[in-house]
C-alpha cells in the first residue's frame, strides 16, 4: 500500500513539471515597450532655422539644437532658408538646405524624401553612404555629392566618383567630379536617365545660390579641393545666425499710438483745429528782498588839541 501511494505522488509531481511543456504560450515580459536605440548622429552646426527632429516611435517633433543626438530611424526636417549640418558616427557628413526631409538608418543608409542635401564621405576604406532617392540609389564612397530630390532627381558629383543605380536599371552609372546626372520618370514603362557635364560657368552660377558649401562656419574635408579643381569660389558668408540664438523680435507698437486724421483724397472732411489749452496764469510770488549789508564809513577822527597854556603871574620883585 505504501508503494502505491509513493508511486502516485511521483506521477503527480511529474505531471506538474511537464504541464507548461504540453501547450500554452511562454510567459510575457514585464514590459513590451520598445527599447530606445543608441544615437547614430549629432547636429554639429546650425546656420539658419527652423530645424525639426521627428522622434522615434512618435508623431511629435522636437526643435533641433546644437549637439542634439539623432537615433536610428529618426527624421530631420528643415523649412524655409534653414541650413543644418549633421555628423554621423562613421565620419560621414550631411548638410541640408531649405525644405528638406531625410531619415538616418544603420549601416550608413540615408533615405531622402525631398529637398537639397550635400553628402561628404571621408577617404577611409570602410565608410560608405547609401542614399535612397525617388527612383535611384546613390552609393557614395570617398566622394562629395550634391543631391536635389525634386520631380527630376539631380545628382551633381563635386569630388571623387559616385555610383548611381536607377530603379529598373541593371548596371549602375558612374558620375565623376563635375558631372551632373538627371533622373526623371517618363511613364510606367521605366525611367529615363541622362547625365551631362556642367561647365565651370554653370557651376559658379549654380553654387552662387546654394549655401551648402559657403553658408556654414566650418568646412568639409574636400571643400578646398572642390574650389581648386572645379574653380568654384567658396567663402564663408556673413549672414549667419549665431548658434542657438533666436532672431530678434520686431519692435512692439506703442500701447496708445497717436491718432491719425484723414487727409487727401478726402477734401470734404476738414479736421477741426484742436483748441489750444492754455494753463492758468499764476501771479508771480513776491520776492522778499534781503537788506544789503553795506559797510558804513568810519567815524571821523577828531584831532587831538593841546591844553591851553595857563596864565602865568608876574614875579614879585625881591626887596
Amino acid at each position: 500500500m505504501l508503494k502505491v501511494r509513493t508511486g502516485l505522488r511521483w506521477v503527480v509531481i511529474l505531471g506538474i513539471l511537464l504541464l507548461p511543456a504540453c501547450g500554452g504560450h511562454p510567459p510575457k515580459p514585464f514590459s513590451s515597450e520598445t527599447i530606445p536605440t543608441e544615437a547614430i548622429a549629432e547636429i554639429t552646426e546650425i546656420a539658419n532655422r527652423p530645424v525639426w527632429i521627428r522622434l522615434l516611435n512618435t508623431d511629435s517633433e522636437a526643435i533641433g539644437t546644437l549637439g542634439k543626438k539623432i537615433k536610428i530611424g529618426e527624421s530631420i526636417r528643415t523649412e524655409g532658408n534653414a541650413l543644418v549640418q549633421i555628423s554621423l558616427k562613421s565620419g560621414t557628413l550631411i548638410r541640408m538646405e531649405g525644405n528638406s526631409n531625410l531619415t538616418i538608418y544603420a549601416d550608413g543608409k540615408i533615405a531622402v524624401t525631398k529637398g537639397e542635401i550635400l553628402v561628404w564621405v571621408p577617404p577611409q576604406p570602410n565608410i560608405t553612404a547609401k542614399i535612397t532617392l525617388n527612383g535611384a540609389i546613390a552609393t557614395v564612397k570617398n566622394a562629395t555629392v550634391y543631391i536635389n530630390s525634386a520631380q527630376i532627381v539631380q545628382i551633381l558629383n563635386l569630388e571623387g566618383t559616385t555610383e548611381v543605380l536607377p530603379t529598373g536599371a541593371e548596371t549602375p552609372t558612374l558620375v565623376k567630379a563635375g558631372q551632373n546626372l538627371e533622373i526623371k520618370f517618363e511613364d510606367k514603362k521605366g525611367i529615363k536617365n541622362s547625365h551631362k557635364i556642367l561647365s565651370t560657368k554653370d557651376l559658379k552660377t549654380k553654387f552662387a545660390k546654394i549655401k551648402l558649401l559657403s553658408g556654414f562656419n566650418s568646412k568639409i574635408g574636400s571643400q578646398d579641393a572642390i574650389a581648386i579643381n572645379l574653380q568654384i569660389p567658396i567663402s564663408p558668408t556673413d549672414s549667419i545666425i549665431p548658434i542657438n540664438r533666436p532672431a530678434k523680435n520686431p519692435p512692439s507698437k506703442p500701447a496708445n499710438p497717436e491718432p491719425t486724421y484723414y487727409q487727401e483724397p478726402y477734401p470734404y472732411y476738414e479736421r477741426r483745429a484742436e483748441p489750444v489749452r492754455s494753463e492758468p496764469v499764476r501771479n508771480p510770488e513776491p520776492q522778499i528782498s534781503q537788506p544789503v549789508n553795506q559797510d558804513l564809513p568810519p567815524d571821523p577822527v577828531q584831532p587831538e588839541l593841546d591844553e591851553p597854556p595857563q596864565p602865568s603871574q608876574p614875579e614879585e620883585p625881591q626887596p
